[in-house]
């Protein structure tokens, strides 16, 4: 019923755990499987709902792992100086040693039609001045879409969305 005042009541389930921006630090914090996540917004707090996503990339935060292929790319692992998005020193150094750089991962999965579109997920922030890197997905060996993206010297989470399959995930400068 509407009246002022009233609040809905419901439930709220979530299979996983998950993360949140803290504004107070500007760190993302772990939330526990089955809690909500409120976000902040432009009129105070809000329920974040998201639909389920699933990540198929092996090691995806790993890219000193060898399911990763690297051209032209020295990758330092979990530097603590460089602290990541979630507050820990966990973050991987990648210095690029040539003009033509990449970063690739071949995925066995292959979207089908009910799961396109598919969305590649990149936190990155540069160590020094702003860098222009290709993001991008390949099908078959070939980049089938892509796009710049400017990386600063803040922490930022960057995305491609390709409405095809893909076999390899691309990270290029």
């Amino acid at each position: 019923r509407d009246s002022p005042g009233f609040l809905p009541r419901g439930s709220f389930a979530r299979a996983s755990a998950g993360y949140r921006l803290n504004p107070a630090t500007g760190l993302y914090e772990n939330i526990s499987t089955n809690l909500p996540r409120y976000v902040a917004g432009k009129h105070g707090y809000g329920l974040l709902l998201e639909k389920a996503e699933t990540n198929q990339l092996l090691r995806s935060s790993e890219f000193d792992n060898a399911s990763w292929s690297k051209t032209n790319i020295t990758v330092t692992a979990n530097v603590a100086a460089a602290v990541d998005p979630f507050g820990t020193g966990t973050a991987d150094n990648l210095s690029f040693t040539n003009t033509t750089n990449a970063l690739l991962q071949s995925s066995a999965y292959t979207p089908s039609a009910s799961t396109s579109p598919v969305t590649v997920y990149i936190w990155m922030k540069s160590a020094s001045g702003d860098k222009t890197i290709q993001l991008g997905i390949s099908q078959l060996g070939s980049v089938i879409g892509s796009s710049n993206v400017v990386v600063t010297k803040e922490w930022q989470l960057f995305s491609h969305t390709q409405t095809s399959g893909f076999d390899t995930v691309n990270l290029a400068q």
